[in-house]
């Protein structure tokens, strides 16, 4: 047996039994886990409201050799986000993102840079200048961490660079953009605007704080959310119950 300790963001939880529930959560440390949460119905002094999600605190977990789940012994708050939780628009928001880690991230593997980047988001979420842009954002960093992201700047086919003249598809299957003179060639290609295309390169290159200080046109920001959720769905073979509250 082995206690440990990490910082967590809550995920889900999942009634089980008369008093515990399975807690999913995402930790620094150790990547995405699913906990059981013993009397977390009945204990106040060791969950209280930490349990909920869109919640982030410092936990400790007991893992066991051949049990189904680690235990979760106590969590210690650090961020509620009261204004998420307060607020249906923001529910959808978070609930689309920890559906997003839950539905990508295999069990037990760390990956740092999906922690911070969904802490990073929620922080800004809470504040009262969040839109739809941001969003777009992090599903583009966060498919980028997860190294499924689509090519967005070169054809797939012939490897010849987009520019905003160049006539292309987005090959939902492939990942990305056919160009033309490629289209000759069969796929399940969906018509994409240059500038969409670009856009979504400018922001898997750049760094979080350029493309969220970028202002982009509502048009383009639909028009490549439109794109990507198809991806999303083709990737994981179903589509995200909450994706449909974040259009």
């Amino acid at each position: 047996m082995k206690l440990r300790k990490t910082k967590a963001i809550v995920l889900d939880t999942l009634d089980y039994l008369e008093t515990d529930k399975i807690v999913s959560l995402l930790t620094l440390d150790f990547g995405f886990k699913k906990m059981l949460a013993k009397s977390a119905k009945k204990s106040i002094k060791r969950f209280g409201g930490g349990l909920e999600p869109f919640t982030i605190g410092s936990i400790e977990f007991l893992e066991k050799e051949f049990s189904a789940f680690p235990s979760l012994k106590y969590i210690d708050i650090d961020k509620n986000y009261s204004k998420i939780k307060s607020c249906l628009e923001k529910i959808y928001t978070a609930s689309y993102i920890n559906e997003l880690v839950i539905a990508f991230l295999p069990i037990n593997e760390q990956n740092k840079n999906i922690f911070k980047l969904v802490e990073f988001f929620l922080d800004l979420l809470e504040k009262d200048n969040w839109n739809n842009s941001h969003l777009l954002v992090f599903e583009i960093k966060f498919l980028s961490f997860c190294g499924v992201i689509p090519r967005f700047g070169l054809c797939l086919r012939c490897k010849e660079k987009i520019n905003k003249e160049t006539t292309i598809k987005f090959s939902i299957s492939e990942g990305g953009m056919v160009c033309g003179k490629c289209l000759k060639y069969q796929g399940n290609l969906i018509p994409i605007s240059a500038r969409a295309a670009l856009l979504g390169k400018y922001i898997k290159v750049n760094k979080i704080e350029k493309s969220l200080s970028t202002e982009i046109p509502e048009e383009l920001v639909s028009e490549l959310r439109e794109k990507i959720k198809l991806f999303i769905e083709d990737y994981l073979g179903q589509s995200l119950k909450t994706s449909r509250f974040t259009t």
